[in-house]
Formats: C-alpha cells, structure tokens, sequence
C-alpha cells in the first residue's frame, strides 16, 4: 500500500570498492555523476521504511569479483557507471561484510 512518503530518492555516492549505506529502502539503479565527476555516481533508491544498512560493491572492469560460484546469488547488479574520464563502475548490492 502506498503512503504519502513513499518517493524515489537519488543520493551521490563515492567511488569505493565496498561500503555500507543506510537507506530507507532497496536500491534501484545507478547512473554516472550529473557534475561530471569521475570519484562518484548517483544511486536511485526506494524511500518506504526505516533505515537499513546495505552493502554496495564497486567493480572496476577486468577486477576480481568477491563471489564465487556458490555466493553469486547473493549478489544484485544495479548496473554500469561509464564516466567522462572513460572509467566503467558496476555496481552491485551485496552482504554485508
């Protein structure tokens, strides 16, 4: 059921092989910073509840993956950052470390 805060949200994340973030609902999709900036990205989340830590993982293209062939499951792809400088994020939810 939809409530009056229900909303979409964006929030400029840096660029980081893992970190923890606190949102107030699932993460949604990602996009290439709109100043133009190579050290971080926008990420689109839902705002419906309280807040939640997630982890957010950052590949760069060719870099090792932390799953494996048993834990890939527990990975999501919230897609591909390609920046001005040429430099390709992919980003993903994961567990918590």
């Amino acid at each position: 059921m939809k409530t009056s805060s229900d909303a979409i949200y964006r929030l400029q994340v840096a660029v980081e092989d893992y970190q923890e973030l606190k949102l107030t609902g699932p993460p949604l999709s990602v996009a290439p910073d709109r100043g133009g900036n190579s050290d971080v990205y926008d990420l689109w989340f839902e705002h419906n509840g309280l807040p939640k830590s997630w982890g957010i993982y950052v590949l760069g293209t060719g870099h090792p993956v932390p799953w494996n062939r048993i834990t890939r499951y527990m990975y999501r792809f919230l897609g591909t950052v390609v920046t001005p400088m040429g430099l390709v994020w992919h980003v993903f939810t994961g567990p918590l470390r």
